[in-house]
């Protein structure tokens, strides 16, 4: 989830060496790369956790509404017998 927001930042993580670089060459080689990954996978999460629910919900949501809008609309007509 969050390995790679780390070099998104431009901070390089050596565990062998046990060092870390904040801006070295490394990170910044790789950070165009990484940012891209991390703001693809947040957006993608954002589809499928919000979006795709959404739209799947939406048909039973617009058929309720539909339902409700004819049912005051026939309550509001007058009836034809006091006529």
């Amino acid at each position: 989830g969050f390995g790679l927001l780390p070099m998104a930042s431009g901070v390089s993580i050596d565990l062998i060496g046990r060092s870390v670089e904040v801006g070295g060459p490394v990170a910044s080689f790789w950070m165009q790369l990484a940012s891209a990954i991390v703001s693809g996978l947040t957006f993608a999460t954002l589809l499928t956790l919000i979006v795709t629910p959404a739209m799947l919900a939406l048909p039973e949501a617009l058929s309720e509404f539909r339902d409700r809008v004819s049912s005051f609309r026939r309550a509001k007509l007058p009836s034809s017998a006091s006529v």
